[in-house]
């Protein structure tokens, strides 16, 4: 089983479920779904199912909706940038994800940022504003 073929079936299960995964997550997914697939050993399984069952359990046991997960640059162009001065507005949503850079002074600069693009959906137009 190829690792970019198992790539594009959970990338079709993100998109059912609307949900996004970083690169290092999908990396993890890939190897505990070859990893199941190889140890039942069963010809006849199915092998959508198994990418299934992994897509379900990980997205549900994936952490906490309060805890913000790091991004990579290379993953910047599919979120929704946040807007520093909401961070002390209550009724705004707060950012689900972050960038650290590296700054030449030594510090670390973070970057803040909501959902995947393809869930702008969940906010009204006006609160984007």
């Amino acid at each position: 089983m190829k690792r970019d073929y198992v790539e594009s079936m959970i990338s079709e299960k993100l998109v059912k479920y609307e949900a996004y995964m970083t690169g290092k997550e999908i990396e993890s997914l890939i190897d505990s779904i070859l990893f199941d697939w190889n140890e039942l050993g069963d010809a006849e399984a199915d092998f959508d199912s198994i990418v299934d069952w992994n897509v379900e359990q990980f997205l549900s046991h994936s952490g906490n909706d309060k805890e913000c997960k790091r991004i990579d640059m290379d993953e910047v162009k599919n979120f929704i940038p946040y807007p520093k001065d909401w961070f002390n507005i209550s009724y705004k949503p707060k950012p689900k994800y972050f960038l650290m850079r590296k700054l030449p002074s030594g510090w670390d600069e973070v970057y803040y940022y909501l959902d995947a693009k393809i869930n702008q959906k969940k906010y009204s137009i006006k609160l984007l504003e």
